[in-house]
């Protein structure tokens, strides 16, 4: 840390510009991402809808961006990297405003699918920025600088959702990010050069359109298996027909010279099974945030306050693991820390059931710090030992690919412990309106994925 304090003071006032820029974006994603959480109970009430069915408000968002991510390198080499970041800028503030205006749970998730729109295309075109204005000494000294403020947003965003729905509104929530939005914006028109590439390839649109098509349907009919929006029955027909669009991707994408994810990425065995390890990994890492301020909240009746103070431990958790990760990675190797520490997520995930039994405040806070730990070793070891196996000549399309992996898969995660809850709320066996005892067997539940995905590690070198 020392060190790369050291090379800050070193780096030019346009570099340490850029990262401000940069830091104002990712600030605001890692904010946005884990803010909303804590106001869910209070959003339903507002808007006279269930907790559970704003989902949506969170799987748009995440499944937008997934979406976007592959085409906004595209979008800033052809456009330029000026004007994509002060337009991601502004759509992701009238995405912010027009959540904070909402009346109904449609305009609700139609703004959060704008907000979803500006952070996929400023997160990537910031990278690119790093790599225009860096070297390879100082980039890696940048990147870390940014990723302590990406990190920072998480961090607050439980405490500052409880707070400012408690005292004001949740409606406020959304507006925290107009300072920060237009204090990046002005820096961006004032300090960055609007660079293109002469030499770009045509788009995939088509590409674009059947994987996006596909994995909307796909997430549409998760969201209405129990609470179907539609006919009952026709959550299967989505289902089957965004599988079905997805084989159909990836069978067109086999062919074209340019698609919007190349299949070549998976010709490495290394990197389909930690893929795969990691998709099954991630379905437990995102529930924890979704489900556990709704069971400490409209299952034991605390405040957003109180729920956003004991669930900001988790990302602080994930905030200190950053100091001794790669300790741990050079004492156990990437195959032992994946197969050891899936089996502590999973067992973690176990132990977040026992929050049904309403344990003591204490105890609450060190089982969801506990959780933030193991939960933070394994995103950081599939993450960079999934970049590491990408080949040279595909690290753009596989960093792009490894983004929106991250985005859409914590979407469908979501989906699918909304889905899990909603069955035992269902069940006979259960009484009472969001019953303790239901979010105990979603955990259990969840607590199996971690294990399936130790299958496919324990085959890597």
């Amino acid at each position: 840390m020392k060190a790369i304090h050291f090379e800050y003071i070193l780096m030019t006032p346009l570099q340490k510009i850029i990262i401000v820029i940069v830091a104002c974006a990712f600030f605001m994603e890692g904010l946005d991402g884990s803010i909303i959480n804590t106001a869910l109970p209070q959003i339903s009430l507002s808007l006279h809808s269930d907790p559970l069915h704003l989902k949506l408000a969170l799987t748009c968002y995440l499944l937008t961006a997934g979406v976007i991510i592959p085409m906004s390198g595209w979008m800033a080499d052809r456009f330029g990297c000026q004007f994509i970041f002060a337009s991601a800028l502004i759509l992701f503030l009238v995405g912010s405003i027009l959540c904070g205006l909402s009346h109904t749970v449609m305009q609700l998730v139609v703004s959060r699918i704008v907000q979803g729109a500006g952070g996929a295309l400023s997160l990537p075109v910031g990278r690119l920025l790093f790599m225009r204005h860096f070297d390879k000494e100082s980039f890696v000294s940048a990147m870390a600088t940014t990723a302590t403020f990406g990190l920072l947003g998480p961090s607050l965003g439980p405490l500052l959702g409880g707070l400012l729905t408690n005292y004001i509104s949740w409606r406020a929530i959304f507006f925290v990010n107009v300072p920060i939005g237009l204090t990046g914006f002005y820096f961006v028109l004032k300090y960055i050069e609007n660079f293109k590439d002469p030499d770009i390839h045509p788009f995939d649109w088509k590409g674009f359109l059947l994987l996006a098509g596909s994995l909307a349907v796909l997430l549409l009919g998760l969201d209405t298996v129990i609470d179907p929006i539609f006919e009952e029955g026709l959550a299967l027909i989505f289902l089957g027909a965004g599988l079905v669009g997805v084989c159909a991707y990836w069978l067109y994408a086999k062919h074209q010279v340019a698609p919007l994810i190349s299949t070549r990425l998976f010709d490495s065995l290394s990197f389909r099974l930690v893929i795969m390890g990691s998709i099954f990994a991630r379905l437990a890492i995102s529930v924890s945030p979704f489900l556990v301020p709704l069971l400490l909240q409209v299952g034991f009746h605390y405040t957003a306050l109180q729920a956003g103070l004991m669930t900001a431990w988790g990302a602080i958790g994930m905030l200190l693991t950053k100091f001794f990760f790669r300790r741990l990675l050079n004492y156990f190797g990437y195959r032992k820390l994946l197969i050891l520490n899936s089996s502590l997520l999973s067992l973690s995930t176990l132990v977040l059931a026992s929050l049904s039994l309403h344990p003591p405040v204490v105890l609450i806070v060190f089982i969801l710090f506990c959780n933030g730990v193991i939960s933070s070793i394994q995103f950081s070891s599939m993450n960079s030992y999934g970049y590491s196996n990408i080949p040279p000549r595909l690290q753009s399309m596989g960093s792009s690919f490894m983004s929106s992996m991250q985005q859409v898969a914590a979407g469908f995660s979501i989906a699918l412990a909304a889905l899990i809850l909603e069955c035992f709320l269902h069940s006979t066996n259960i009484m009472g309106t969001y019953s303790p005892p239901a979010f105990r067997y979603t955990f259990l539940c969840v607590a199996l994925f971690p294990l399936l995905g130790i299958l496919f590690f324990r085959r890597l070198k």
